[in-house]
């Protein structure tokens, strides 16, 4: 065989049998030979060789893989901010739930309180009731005043407690003081100093010229023993009273940080939204024209007002919406003061308080211009203050003195007829603290008369006669004569002819021609008094006086000798120049 054992392995037809056609010719020779046995031809195996076993078969087709969809940008962008909405959703869902739940408790809060409320209005009018029926057995008492008070009456044996309602308490407490039947006895003992107080006024007001060993009595201010008890009862009573003729409730004391007036109430309520500590420094101030959302705390343009900013006019339209919903947090503050128009002008004068503390903060010369103006102030405040208490002992002096019940004397009784009293620490300067023990400089007015100083005196000595029957509590400062006040001062409207001074009046005509004109307008003269009959104050020119004290007295800064009589056997006419000099302690008289 020709071909290679390779070349057969790779002939897949190697192995078969191939057809060969029969020739006659041996057909016919066959036939003539002798019979033959038939032998069976066996099946054909085709030989395999080792080089086609090492064939490897060829691997059977793999499963063709679908192919990978393309990633599309905007898809992935539209699932995400599906998943942002949801969330968001979600949270504002929450939010929404924790507000319904907090307005849900502010609500139960609230009727809590309304109800507390309306159960101290109750008791309010109970201790009303109680009081009346008290005040109504006071006057049954005191007809059977001469029998025991125990045998009085048989209701009035039974103890009961009566609770009082003190109203300047802060925490609202009640406290039980007393039993019934020993406040009716202690009241009625009132009732009877109280009458016997009244005859003793009826007495020594038939007398205008009280003595010095008398005068004790009639020189006693008169203070009704029930003051304090309509005192209360008009504290208790105020729920019956109109809103609007009430007065606005006052604070118990310094550490009672309640709101009581709409101006409190506003500024704290800015400084809430601000998000700011009153005592805390002032955020900076904001851009013009950037947004801001509700959410955020509330920011002010400080270099405008609010008429030039309209980011500041929002601002104060959302404070004001914001305190009028939230005005239960202001229980104290009254309901008319939450009108719209009273709180824009509120807020407006809040707002200019607080633009001017921004300026201070970020200034330092406007902080020092600012801290001359605060002790200035509160200089004046102390000067006006002492003004004010001489005028309040000479006022009640007065309502005990008959002989100068006349209205002439009104316009002595103000206050920019007071002599001013300065003290020296009112002169440091440089951090110079002033020595411990104040002494008043006196810088009297050179407008007043004589008699005007002599009817100061009066009230003054009066007054200090009455002082020294009480016990003292505090020591009196010195007081020290100094020059008058600088500068050119008119009497204060409503003053009479003879407390302007002469001698003033014709100084003043050489520098100020027109000032007749301008006292007619300010001197007020009542009628029905006659001081050809009233000599107590002695004569009305100066010129008459002693030349010792002259020089004082133009200064206004002594009192002249006092004609008012200390002696009870001496009448009030019968007063005279020469026996009214009479030497006088000249530092109880200083104005």
């Amino acid at each position: 065989m020709s071909s290679s054992e390779l070349s057969d392995a790779l002939n897949p037809y190697i192995a078969q049998a191939r057809a060969r056609t029969a020739y006659h010719q041996h057909a016919e020779t066959t036939q003539d030979r002798p019979a033959v046995q038939e032998v069976t031809p066996t099946s054909y195996v085709p030989h395999r060789s080792e080089l086609e076993y090492a064939m490897c078969e060829q691997p059977p087709p793999q499963a063709q893989r679908p192919p990978k969809p393309k990633v599309d940008g905007t898809q992935v962008v539209q699932q995400l901010f599906r998943a942002l909405a949801a969330t968001r959703e979600a949270h504002e869902t929450e939010r929404k739930r924790r507000v319904q739940w907090e307005q849900d408790v502010e609500a139960k809060h609230a009727q809590r309180h309304a109800e507390l409320e309306a159960q101290i209005s109750d008791m309010k009018q109970e201790i009303a009731s109680l009081r009346d029926i008290v005040s109504k057995l006071l006057p049954s008492q005191e007809r059977v005043a001469s029998t025991p008070r125990s045998n009085a009456s048989p209701m009035l044996a039974a103890p009961a407690l009566c609770p009082t309602f003190d109203t300047n308490d802060p925490g609202t407490q009640y406290q039980v003081i007393s039993e019934t039947n020993r406040a009716l006895s202690e009241s009625g003992q009132i009732a009877q100093q109280s009458g016997l107080s009244s005859t003793t006024m009826r007495a020594s007001a038939s007398f205008p010229v009280p003595s010095s060993s008398t005068s004790a009595y009639g020189r006693k201010r008169q203070t009704p023993a029930s003051s304090g008890d309509e005192g209360q009862e008009s504290g208790d009573s105020d729920h019956s009273k109109p809103a609007t003729g009430e007065r606005p409730a006052k604070r118990a004391n310094k550490h009672d940080k309640r709101c009581y007036t709409i101006q409190h109430a506003m500024r704290k309520h800015i400084y809430h939204t601000m998000q700011v500590e009153p005592d805390d420094d002032l955020p900076p101030s904001y851009l013009e024209g950037l947004p801001i959302s509700d959410e955020e705390p509330v920011r002010f343009v400080w270099e405008k007002t609010l008429k030039q900013s309209q980011h500041n006019t929002h601002m104060k339209n959302r404070v004001i919406a914001d305190l009028q919903a939230h005005r239960r947090l202001y229980p104290h503050v009254p309901d008319d003061d939450f009108a719209k128009k009273t709180l824009s002008s509120t807020f407006d004068q809040a707002y200019t308080t607080m633009r001017q503390k921004f300026k201070i903060q970020n200034d330092a010369s406007v902080a020092a211009a600012q801290k001359a103006r605060e002790e200035h102030k509160v200089m004046r405040s102390r000067r006006n203050g002492r003004k004010r208490f001489k005028l309040s002992n000479r006022t009640d002096t007065r309502k005990n003195l008959e002989a100068f019940a006349h209205a002439t004397f009104d316009g002595a009784l103000q206050m920019e007829c007071m002599s001013s009293e300065e003290s020296e620490d009112d002169h440091s300067q440089n951090g110079i603290s002033a020595p411990k023990q104040k002494v008043l400089v006196v810088r009297g007015i050179p407008w007043r008369s004589t008699r005007l100083l002599r009817f100061f005196g009066v009230l003054d000595e009066d007054d200090r006669l009455d002082k020294q029957l009480k016990p003292k509590r505090n020591t009196r400062k010195d007081r020290n004569e100094g020059p008058p006040k600088v500068g050119f001062r008119m009497p204060p409207k409503g003053v009479a002819s003879w407390m302007i001074s002469r001698r003033w009046l014709r100084d003043m005509q050489l520098s100020h021609p027109d000032l007749l004109e301008l006292l007619k307008d300010i001197i007020v003269d009542p009628p029905g008094f006659d001081w050809n009959r009233f000599n107590a104050l002695g004569y009305e020119s100066e010129d008459e006086l002693d030349a010792v004290s002259s020089t004082l007295r133009s200064q206004r800064l002594t009192y002249p000798p006092t004609l008012y009589s200390s002696d009870p056997n001496s009448s009030q006419a019968s007063y005279s120049l020469q026996h009214a000099l009479v030497p006088t302690h000249h530092d109880n008289r200083l104005m």
